[in-house]
């Protein structure tokens, strides 16, 4: 069965402006930033879903409700929350590369996890774990498209999983406020981008 799933990045923040990784879960999102998401969504940009998923973070709740209102039903799940960059969030790439524990860290060629936080292959498993609720929540509800409202990388750890051929992570670089289309065959596991916005 092909599914329709529209994958959006949450609009900026301040932290998002200043280059701090992983800002406080609780940010809303700049006005200007709210302001050019609404525009967007009043001139159409948005593909119309049936349900909505996104991040418990502020900035995505917040970017879902912008872009659809009710009385179209979101719900907010954990497992689609931010890359843990461990001891390094609510720092800058700066300050990062000064901490001495980094330079282990940028030894494994990202493969290890953060200290205290999570590895990309952790962050992985649990986007895809995610991703295969929301794909059965469809299945059983009769949803044939539904929104994810989250952050860059998880975007990316989702696209990496069912983009058919296969591209590397750091490939996808959704904009805040921007995303893509999929088509998604629910039997064979693989997707292909159907619009870009």
């Amino acid at each position: 069965m092909e599914l329709t799933i529209v994958l959006i990045r949450g609009g900026l923040t301040r932290s998002g402006q200043t280059g701090i990784l992983s800002g406080a879960p609780e940010e809303s999102l700049l006005q200007q930033s709210a302001d050019g998401i609404m525009q967007r969504a009043l001139g159409g940009v948005y593909p119309a879903v049936e349900f909505v998923y996104s991040s418990p973070a502020k900035c995505c709740i917040e970017t879902a409700q912008l872009i659809y209102p009710p009385p179209i039903l979101a719900r907010a799940t954990s497992e689609l929350r931010a890359y843990d960059y461990g001891i390094y969030n609510h720092m800058t790439a700066r300050r990062i590369k000064k901490d001495k524990q980094f330079p282990d860290w940028a030894a494994s060629a990202g493969a290890a996890a953060f200290p205290g936080g999570e590895s990309y292959a952790e962050l992985s498993a649990r986007i895809h774990m995610a991703f295969r609720k929301i794909i059965n929540m469809m299945l059983s509800e009769g949803f044939a498209v539904v929104g994810i409202v989250t952050h860059r990388l998880v975007i990316s750890a989702i696209l990496q999983k069912i983009y058919a051929p296969r591209r590397n992570y750091a490939d996808w670089k959704a904009q805040n406020g921007g995303g893509y289309s999929i088509s998604f065959n629910s039997g064979t596991n693989t997707g292909f981008v159907k619009d870009f916005f």
